[in-house]
């Protein structure tokens, strides 16, 4: 992250967007013609965007979600049938790694290690160390992950690159 102080309040000239400018210098190679600019968002998203005449069209841009935990009404529903969607692509492939002997020999070294070392814990998951003892322990497996996503998806511990043949203008505009 870059320091806060060397940003700048500026807006986007078409739609007025708020946006916060780097100020200092950025190193560029002498042989690149591009055009760089260093922002930060009202989220705190800090984006680094790349007008590139020469290049063929191309965007990127990130949604991060508002404060509420399931804007649309959908929202829930996806999110569940991904994670049990996930959980058993993970069970199929520990169930195929089974018949692994390398996987085997060293599932043996775990047992073997002790329990105070960290080689020891817990490395590759199934149904029942995912779901079944999630439910033994009185715990939501949604629920839990959902903590993670609010605790770690954050606009303010990400970065986005933005690149294309557009006006560094839309390009800013495109971020917010």
């Amino acid at each position: 992250m870059t320091n806060t102080d060397n940003f700048v309040q500026c807006t986007t000239d078409t739609q007025q967007l708020p946006y916060k400018e780097f100020a200092g210098t950025m190193e560029q190679s002498p042989n690149d013609h591009r055009q760089h600019k260093l922002i930060r968002l009202s989220n705190n998203l800090q984006v680094l965007c790349t007008h590139d005449p020469h290049t063929s069209m191309a965007a990127a841009s990130m949604t991060v979600n508002g404060s509420e935990k399931y804007p649309n009404e959908d929202d829930y529903n996806m999110f569940v049938k991904c994670i049990d969607r996930e959980v058993n692509a993970v069970d199929s492939e520990y169930k195929g790694l089974q018949q692994d002997d390398e996987m085997y020999l060293q599932q043996l070294k775990k047992v073997l290690t002790s329990n105070k070392h960290p080689y020891s814990r817990f490395f590759a998951g199934n149904l029942q160390t995912l779901k079944e003892a999630a439910q033994n322990l009185n715990l939501s497996l949604h629920e839990q992950v959902a903590k993670l996503y609010q605790k770690y998806y954050s606009a303010d511990i990400m970065n986005l690159v933005v690149a294309g043949n557009y006006s560094m203008d839309q390009l800013i505009e495109w971020t917010e």
